[in-house]
């Protein structure tokens, strides 16, 4: 008898689970897409992919803002300054890539 109600319980807790599994909740339906695309792709699961500017070129970062995740603004091996990533991601303010900057650190 204890053998049945184990059988049930456990057919009970995979059909649940089957359920829960095939359809998004309510909750999971409403989550609002994030800002950041980069993030958003991580969360579901998915590969990214991404380019590196090293050179201050606003037709560039247009281009690559196209089709890449993120693009990363590399500072720290380069003479690029703030004033230059902002001119390139003012140039395209609604790119599907998130910017990225990578500075110079001591440690």
């Amino acid at each position: 008898m204890k053998t049945d109600f184990l059988k049930i319980l456990g057919c009970s807790l995979l059909a649940a689970l089957a359920v829960n599994l095939s359809a998004p909740t309510q909750a999971q339906q409403l989550t609002p897409k994030l800002y950041n695309n980069a993030k958003q792709k991580l969360l579901e699961g998915k590969t990214l992919s991404s380019y590196t500017v090293g050179k201050p070129d606003a037709a560039l970062y247009c281009e690559v803002a196209k089709h890449y995740d993120f693009v990363w603004f590399e500072m720290q091996h380069s003479t690029m300054t703030w004033a230059d990533i902002e001119k390139m991601i003012a140039a395209c303010p609604k790119s599907v890539a998130t910017p990225m900057v990578r500075i110079a650190d001591e440690l």
